[in-house]
C-alpha cells in the first residue's frame, strides 16, 4: 500500500508539474494517474470536447437540461467534473455514463487535456471576481485555465437583478453565454461581440414544449374555485445583513399570510432548495395563525413537482428577489414583489417596474392586501401582459443554441 501511494504521488507530480492549482483539486486513483501519463501525448487534438465544471447547485441546475440535450450527440466528448459536494440526479448520472462519450468524474485530468486541445471548452457558472468568497473554486480554476491557454465559458445562472448583472460583468471566463437581451446589452459595454452569445435559458425549453408534470387531483380539489397564489422566495440569506434576520423571515411570511383572503385565493408555497426543512418557518407561522392545508400547501424543495409545475397553474407569484420573478413574467404571469424594508433586496429589481404585470410593495400590509386584489382583479393589467421581457424567442431551442455557441467557441482561434 505504501509503494502504491508513493507511485501515485510520483506520477501525479509528473502530471501536474505545469499546474499547482489543478493539483490542489486533484482526486485521482493510481489507474487514472497512469492512464493520463501515457495518454496525454496521444490525445486527439482535433476532437471537440466539453468540460462541465460543477462547483455549486447553480451549475447542477443550469447544466441538467444541457446534458439531457447533449445525450443525443455522438461526435463529441462530454466530461462532467465534480469539484465539491454537489451532484446531479442519480437517474441522470446513470443515463449519461451509459454512453461511451460521456464521463462523470472527480478527476481534473480532462482540464489538463483542454490545455493541449484547442477545440476543448471548459464551462462554468460561478467565476465572478465580485463574489470571490463564494466563487473561489471557479475563480482559481478558470484563472489557471486561462493562463494555460485553455478556452473558458461562463453561462448565466441568475436573473437580471443588479447584483447578478454586476457579478456577471466580473466573470473572468474568456466567453459568456447569456439568456436575454438585457444581460447581453449590459455585458456588451465591457465585452466584445465575439465573446458574447445570446441563447435563451435551457431551463425553459421543456416549459415551451409542454413537458409538465400533472398536478394531482388532491391538490386541485383543495383549490376548488379559488385563484392560486404561488409564493416562491428564500428564508436563508436575503436578510442576513440584519441583526434580527430570523425574526425578519418570520415576519415576512406572517405578513403574506395575513394579506390573503383565503375565501378567494389558495396559497401554494414552493420552498427554496436552501430553506431550512427542520425549522420550517412556513409551517411554524401556519400553526400560529391556525392555517391548514385547506388554505396553504407547502411544497418541500426536493419534491417531484418543481416551481415551474406550480407556476403553470398559478395566477399570481409573490416573491422578494429571485430569478423566479423574471421567469414568471416571461411566461405571462402576474408578479407581486414584496419586501419588508426600503433597503432590502427588492431594489435589485427596479428595472422591472416598466411591466404592467409587475408590482412592487415595501413594508405595509395594507398596501400588500390592495396589491394582491389589484393584480388579480384589474382587467387592464391582464390585457397588457408583456411576455417578451428579457427572454430570447421562447421556441424551446435554447439548449440547441447553447450547444451551437460552445461549438463556435471551440472552433475559434484562441487569442488569450
Amino acid at each position: 500500500m505504501r509503494i502504491r501511494t508513493i507511485l501515485k504521488d510520483y506520477i501525479e507530480n509528473l502530471n501536474f508539474k505545469e499546474s499547482d492549482i489543478l493539483k490542489k483539486y486533484s482526486h485521482h486513483d493510481l489507474y487514472e494517474s497512469i492512464e493520463y501519463l501515457f495518454s496525454n501525448r496521444l490525445y486527439r487534438k482535433k476532437f471537440f470536447f466539453i468540460n462541465f465544471l460543477v462547483t455549486s447547485k447553480a451549475e447542477v441546475r443550469i447544466f441538467t437540461p444541457l446534458l439531457e440535450f447533449l445525450f443525443k450527440t455522438e461526435s463529441i466528448e462530454v466530461n462532467v467534473i465534480y469539484l465539491n459536494k454537489h451532484r446531479f440526479d442519480r437517474i441522470l448520472e446513470d443515463k449519461l455514463i451509459s454512453k461511451p462519450n460521456f464521463n462523470i468524474t472527480k478527476s481534473v485530468y480532462p482540464i489538463l487535456k483542454s490545455f493541449r486541445n484547442k477545440n476543448a471548452v471548459n464551462v462554468i457558472c460561478l467565476d465572478f471576481k465580485k463574489y470571490f468568497k463564494y466563487h473561489k473554486i471557479g475563480l482559481e480554476l478558470i484563472g489557471e485555465i486561462n493562463l494555460k491557454g485553455g478556452k473558458t465559458v461562463c453561462i448565466q445562472h441568475g436573473g437580471i437583478q443588479e447584483d447578478n448583472v454586476q457579478g456577471q460583468i466580473s466573470s473572468i471566463s474568456n466567453n459568456q453565454i447569456v439568456f436575454g437581451t438585457y444581460m447581453y446589452e449590459r455585458l456588451s459595454e465591457k465585452r466584445s461581440e465575439k465573446e458574447l452569445f445570446l441563447t435563451g435559458n435551457p431551463l425553459h425549453d421543456k416549459l415551451v414544449t409542454g413537458e409538465k408534470k400533472i398536478i394531482g387531483g388532491s391538490i386541485l380539489s383543495l383549490i376548488k374555485n379559488r385563484k392560486v397564489i404561488l409564493l416562491a422566495t428564500c428564508l436563508h440569506t436575503e436578510y442576513d445583513y440584519r441583526f434580527d434576520a430570523k425574526l425578519c423571515y418570520s415576519k415576512y411570511i406572517r405578513e403574506v399570510y395575513n394579506s390573503i383572503n383565503f375565501n378567494k385565493y389558495f396559497l401554494i408555497i414552493k420552498m427554496h432548495p436552501n430553506d431550512d426543512i427542520q425549522n420550517n418557518i412556513y409551517e411554524q407561522e401556519c400553526k400560529l395563525l391556525n392555517l391548514s392545508d385547506k388554505e396553504v400547501l407547502i411544497e418541500p424543495p426536493h419534491s417531484r413537482l418543481t416551481f415551474y409545475d406550480y407556476l403553470n397553474i398559478s395566477d399570481l407569484l409573490i416573491s422578494r428577489a429571485s430569478t423566479v420573478i423574471e421567469e414568471a413574467l416571461i411566461f405571462g404571469k402576474l408578479v407581486l414583489a414584496f419586501d419588508l424594508f426600503e433597503d432590502g433586496p427588492i431594489n435589485s429589481y427596479n428595472s422591472l417596474k416598466i411591466y404592467k404585470n409587475y408590482l412592487q410593495i415595501i413594508g405595509d400590509r395594507k398596501d400588500l392586501v390592495l396589491g394582491i386584489e389589484n393584480l388579480l382583479t384589474n382587467k387592464e393589467r391582464l390585457d397588457n401582459l408583456n411576455t417578451n421581457l428579457i427572454s430570447f424567442n421562447q421556441n424551446g431551442l435554447a439548449s440547441n443554441r447553447v450547444y451551437e455557441a460552445l461549438l463556435k467557441i471551440g472552433q475559434q482561434q484562441n487569442l488569450y
